[in-house]
């Protein structure tokens, strides 16, 4: 993967994550107007659910994109020099 892709899916996880926590906020402002209490306990458990699954989303997409960045490093210390200098 080029940096400009680890740069896009990088935006698109965050604007994915943004969403989620906006989700989650509106559903926390509901939960803040409903009296029932069932239903302000559904979306109190509701928007952390939301909000957890963004961060685990994040967080996937950092550790992939370190170990990838790892792995492509690691790779390309194991190429032979080019060139065929004199020893």
């Amino acid at each position: 993967m080029s940096f400009r892709n680890a740069i896009l899916w990088l935006l698109v996880t965050l604007v994915v994550l943004l969403v989620l926590l906006a989700v989650s906020a509106c559903y926390l402002l509901l939960a803040s107007i409903v009296r029932d209490p069932l239903m302000v306990n559904v979306l109190r458990w509701a928007a952390g659910a939301l909000a957890a699954l963004g961060a685990t989303t994040l967080t996937l997409l950092v550790m992939a994109l370190a170990t990838e960045r790892v792995l492509l490093g690691s790779l390309a210390d194991d190429e032979p020099p080019r060139g065929g200098g004199a020893d």
